[in-house]
């Protein structure tokens, strides 16, 4: 009886080959989400670094006028 599992057409689909495959999928799985995650976070962290540039820049617009040396020399 043991002799007929050396043949691959008898042998049944051994633990490892579904292993494989199953570990596989996880890796591909972890993979895409790893991507996923990682687009995630760069749309957040531009959507932040644009919110924070708009602040800036509208600071500086608003301090524009009373930093302005021209208005300081009118007055």
């Amino acid at each position: 009886p043991k002799d007929k599992w050396n043949y691959p057409e008898m042998k049944p689909a051994s633990s490892s080959d579904q292993a494989d495959i199953t570990s596989f999928q996880k890796v591909v799985i972890v993979v895409g989400s790893v991507i996923v995650g990682l687009c995630v976070v760069a749309c957040i962290a531009t959507a932040i670094c644009i919110s924070i540039g708009n602040r800036r820049i509208y600071q500086r617009r608003s301090a524009k006028p009373i930093d302005n040396p021209d208005t300081n020399n009118n007055a």
